[in-house]
Formats: C-alpha cells, sequence, structure tokens
C-alpha cells in the first residue's frame, strides 16, 4: 500500500535530481517511479497506489489509471507500475457509509472502471445478514478485514459469509462486473459460462426482488440454459425473470451455473 502520497509543496534542494523547484508532476511521476522500481525487483507484488496528490483524503486528482501497469512505457521502463487504487476512504465507518449512501459510489466506479479497488474494513461494524461485508466484496477487488465482533452470532455469520467468498472468490477477483441496478451487481465468468449475484437491501424490511436477467447482455451465451441457486428463476424467451428474497439491511446471493 502507498499511503501517505499527498502533495506537500515545491522542493528547491538542488541535490534531489529534480526541477528546482519542483511541482506537482515531479511529484506524481517520483510516486509511481518508486511504485515500478518496487515491481522491478518484486514483480509479483500487488501494489496499491492511493491518489498521488491527495492520498489520504476521499478525492481524486490524479487520473485513476495514471501510472497503472506496463502502459506505454515498456521499452523506457518494463517494470509495471502499480495495481490498484485505494476506495476513497471508506473504511472507517464503512456500515454507515453503506447506508449512508455514500459507497454507492463504489458501485459506479465498478461501471466506469476496471482497475482493481483496494479497501479494509472493520467487522466490528457489520450486522448478522454481512451486509457490509458483501458489498465491499462485490465492489473491491482486493479487500481487507479486520476486527472481532462482539456478538458471537455475528461472528459466526462472518465465517460463513468468508467461507463462501473464497469458495466463489475467482468471480469477485476476476470476473466482469455488470450493474444490473444500484443493489444487484452481478460478476461474470464468461469462460466458464457462469456468474454470481449479489442483491442487497438497504431498507430495514425484507423485501422481494424482480429481477430480469439477459444472459447475452452479460457475455454469457445466449441460447444456453441455466440454473439459477437463490433465486425462484423462469425463462421467458432470451431471458430469465428472477425472484429474490433479501433481508431487511442484507443480503441475498444467486449463482448462475449453465446446464446445456
Amino acid at each position: 500500500m502507498f499511503d501517505g502520497t499527498m502533495h506537500n509543496g515545491e522542493c528547491w534542494d538542488p541535490q534531489h535530481g529534480h526541477r528546482v523547484p519542483s511541482g506537482r508532476e515531479e511529484h506524481v511521476e517520483a510516486t509511481n517511479g518508486l511504485a515500478r522500481r518496487v515491481h522491478a525487483q518484486y514483480p509479483h507484488v500487488l501494489i496499491e497506489m492511493h491518489d498521488q496528490m491527495l492520498g489520504g483524503t476521499r478525492l481524486r486528482y490524479v487520473p485513476a489509471y495514471y501510472g497503472q501497469g506496463i502502459g506505454g512505457r515498456a521499452e523506457a521502463d518494463p517494470a509495471a507500475g502499480f495495481d490498484s487504487v485505494w476506495a476513497f476512504e471508506l473504511m472507517w465507518d464503512p456500515m454507515t457509509d453503506l447506508v449512508g449512501g455514500h459507497s454507492i459510489a463504489l458501485y459506479y466506479y465498478n461501471l466506469a472502471y476496471s482497475l482493481p479497488l483496494y479497501l479494509h474494513i472493520d467487522l466490528r461494524k457489520d450486522n448478522a445478514q454481512c451486509l457490509m461485508f458483501w458489498w465491499n466484496a462485490s465492489t473491491c477487488r482486493h479487500l481487507g478485514i479486520g476486527g472481532t465482533h462482539a456478538d458471537p452470532s455475528v461472528r459466526r455469520a462472518q465465517k460463513e459469509a468468508m467461507a463462501t467468498y473464497r469458495r466463489l472468490e475467482t468471480f469477485f477477483k476476476a470476473g466482469t462486473f455488470y450493474g444490473l441496478d444500484e443493489m444487484v451487481h452481478a460478476h461474470v465468468l464468461p469462460a466458464e459460462q457462469a456468474a454470481v449475484m449479489n442483491c442487497f437491501n438497504l431498507e430495514d424490511h425484507a423485501m422481494i426482488r424482480h429481477i430480469e436477467v439477459h444472459p447475452a447482455k452479460m457475455g454469457l451465451e445466449a441460447k444456453a440454459q441455466y440454473r439459477f441457486s437463490g433465486a425462484t428463476a423462469q425463462s421467458a424467451g432470451d431471458r430469465y425473470m428472477l425472484e429474490v428474497t433479501v433481508p431487511g439491511y442484507g443480503h441475498s446471493l444467486v449463482e448462475v451455473r449453465r446446464t446445456l
């Protein structure tokens, strides 16, 4: 993790090898260059990069992809840049951020970018439905967790959620993200003709969601038949109509597998 990347002003020291005074460009390039130097020695290490100008805040100043991967620098510098970016400081009180509407930014980020997000969340803030865990697992491809919940029943639920996540982690880490709406996220592995869907409910009462799924619009074969686990599904031509019950302040998981 590259944290503490905030620019603190011009540098006038002529011994540092940069333009005098140094400006924002030098600061950004030096930060990206440091990531490349680490990858030159340790190419398989995953590097997360906070915003190279405003790291430590929820704001973005530098374009998210700037300095990531090989880019157009292969001849000049074959080492790759950073691998992922920080999820906007949505770690301090992730449950409040979720039910309060701030974390919806993670959904829209995934619609716009395939560059992985990284976030660390505090499990002590979660509920028995593991709402907070599943939201961030669905929107952050690199997820860190910590904290021991005071309620044993919540801890058990979190262990079960983690076991399910580990079983399906390839979908969340490497699958293609599709947003059916803000509260329904699909993670698709086209090579396996399979997907998982996260259905969320930020209301205080249970609800029944009716979801229309078009396999062809999600990178799946249109003429194939699919089995849906965790939902009642009816085939309707080139699409499926799902009915999913989602608990209040909760989450329901649907697995999609090709049958024929």
